[in-house]
């Protein structure tokens, strides 16, 4: 018994405030908050009022991997130029005898 509701506890993904996300990210908790304001990083109010009063917001720890993926740079594959390696287009005045 005592197993499996351990087992069911630890299957709960963890959750994290605004204050150790944006240590985990090292940024300050503002710029976490912006980030749940613009959509870009999804959150859970666990406030009291769900549409009144300030909220208190917990971040999954699923979550911020999304979230950092998503913003992972990548390289940008370099453009192969195409030269010209003969001047058969320069009229003949213009070449060397």
């Amino acid at each position: 018994m005592l197993g499996a509701i351990l087992a069911e506890v630890t299957a709960v993904p963890r959750h994290f405030t605004v204050a150790q996300a944006a240590e985990l990210l090292s940024v300050t908790a503002d710029r976490i908050t912006d980030w749940i304001a613009a959509g870009e990083l999804t959150a859970i109010n666990i406030g009291i009022k769900a549409n009144g009063g300030r909220p208190t917001w917990r971040i999954s720890e699923v979550e911020l991997q999304r979230f950092l993926q998503c913003r992972q740079s990548t390289p940008v594959p370099k453009v192969q130029t195409k030269r010209r390696t003969t001047f058969d287009c320069v009229p003949h005045y213009f070449r060397n005898k």
